[in-house]
């Protein structure tokens, strides 16, 4: 990495996210607006894509598209386009039309547990197939009522992406690490040391990855996201799988790099549904370079890494704690 005399890091609150910007150059007041820039940037793409903003597309599209065709600008309609083809790409894994049985189960507030039968209702609503696109005009609606969208961590990896490209194309910055949170990071120049945690201890390190000018997606199933008091052996994860309308039960780290942070946040999402065995088809699908799964054995952990190329595997021990 090329030394530079100044480092500047910011972080702004977006898409309910710490969203850190860390840019290295020589001029602090030109790297400065650059970071301003990057937020104002995120913050449009969260204008359009969040479906807790009223006024945003996906929250229009909610609303209106099971009664009537509704235009939405290029760039999320094309976004949406992808979203079509993970969700083909990963065998419904990754379906962004999940908002109905993330609302069932209450992965936004304390949790709830339904019904068999309340499962069975909602997943009639869920699936991309019930999304209809009219590529000529930019139009979309929903093939039945109680149809909606939720982008989910696919937002922020679009948001980096935008953000990403405003400061290669716009302020030629040579060196830069966007994250939100531990989740999603992208990256130009480096490399830059990034972390993978242990999912049953996030403070441990499970191993270190060298990221340059790529993207990384990280996306975990933790002992215990929130229970409710009705229910105080219930479990319930923010990882929704689409296909059977039930939550993941497990304790697993899934990492991916790709070269695009969209497209790493997608494939990690589908990987923690669908598992290891499918990982190597699905990961070069779509487009990965490296997928790692990371789940705890005994006191430690293990990550098991893939070549996606070469569809090798390779376990790496995590890092002894802290003395």
């Amino acid at each position: 990495m090329t030394a530079h005399p100044v480092e500047i890091q910011r972080v702004r609150r977006i898409m309910a996210a710490p969203f850190q910007v860390t840019l290295r150059g020589t001029d602090e007041k030109f790297l400065a607006e650059a970071a301003l820039d990057v937020f104002l940037c995120a913050r449009k793409i969260e204008e359009l894509l969040s479906r807790f903003l009223p006024d945003s597309e996906i929250a229009v599209l909610n609303h209106l598209a099971a009664r009537e065709p509704v235009r939405v600008e290029p760039s999320t309609f094309a976004l949406l386009r992808r979203c079509r083809d993970y969700w083909e790409w990963s065998r419904g894994a990754l379906d962004v039309s999940v908002a109905p049985l993330l609302e069932l189960w209450d992965t936004g507030g304390r949790g709830r547990v339904p019904s068999d039968a309340q499962i069975a209702a909602t997943l009639r609503r869920v699936g991309m197939d019930k999304v209809l696109f009219e590529e000529a005009s930019s139009l979309m609606a929903f093939a039945a009522e109680g149809v909606a969208l939720d982008l989910g961590a696919i937002g922020k990896g679009a948001a980096l992406d935008a953000a990403l490209a405003l400061l290669r194309d716009k302020w030629s910055v040579g060196e830069a690490l966007l994250s939100f949170g531990r989740s999603s990071i992208g990256v130009i120049g480096g490399p830059w040391e990034i972390k993978v945690t242990c999912p049953q201890d996030q403070a441990r390190t499970a191993l270190r990855v060298a990221l340059a000018d790529r993207s990384l997606s990280m996306s975990s199933i933790g002992p215990r996201r929130f229970l409710q008091d009705a229910y105080a052996h219930a479990e319930v994860d923010h990882i929704i799988d689409p296909r059977t309308g039930r939550p993941k039960r497990d304790i697993l780290n899934v990492t991916a790099i790709t070269a695009n942070a969209e497209a790493a946040e997608a494939l990690t999402t589908a990987l923690v549904v669908l598992g290891e065995d499918e990982a190597p088809a699905v990961a070069a699908r779509f487009g990965a370079e490296k997928v790692i799964f990371t789940r705890p054995r005994g006191d430690t952990a293990v990550s098991r890494v893939l070549d996606v190329a070469a569809a090798a595997w390779t376990e790496v021990e995590a890092e002894p704690p802290p003395a």
